[in-house]
């Protein structure tokens, strides 16, 4: 929530603020965060924008003002959860793994779990060995030919 003053000098709360949200494609949304819009309602607008209908498997993250990195609780407000924090950043992400991508019902959100995959390779969070990190990059450069 952010502040704002008033003639009189005093604080008022000012009911909406702008958030960048950024997807797994690295594509960028800007969205405007009522008080009362709650995480779901946010991930809803962004499911929406995307097409995705297995949602369970995808959340939104932020880093706090310290770097740390937190999952937005979908049942709170945001304007609760990200309190101080400036810009607000948004970052979609796959949160839970299914165990076996192949029996996911939607080609998008496998899509959307290649495209986590790559990005946690590309980052060093997923250790690849070299040969298999070969075949992998192979096998992107496929896809998109």
């Amino acid at each position: 929530m952010v502040l704002g003053c008033c003639k009189m000098g005093c604080w008022t709360t000012i009911k909406s603020f702008h958030v960048k949200i950024i997807l797994l494609d690295k594509q960028e949304l800007i969205q405007e965060i009522q008080g009362k819009t709650t995480g779901q309602d946010l991930l809803d607008e962004i499911f929406k924008y995307i097409n995705i209908i297995e949602r369970a498997y995808f959340g939104l993250r932020y880093q706090d003002n310290d770097n740390q990195t937190h999952w937005l609780d979908p049942q709170k407000r945001v304007s609760q959860q990200i309190k101080g924090v400036s810009p607000v950043t948004l970052y979609l992400g796959v949160k839970y793994y299914a165990a076996d991508p192949c029996k996911l019902a939607e080609e998008i959100t496998r899509y959307q779990f290649f495209l986590q995959v790559k990005l946690d390779i590309l980052q060093g969070r997923l250790p690849v060995p070299k040969d298999l990190s070969i075949e992998l990059a192979a096998l992107a450069l496929q896809c998109k030919c």
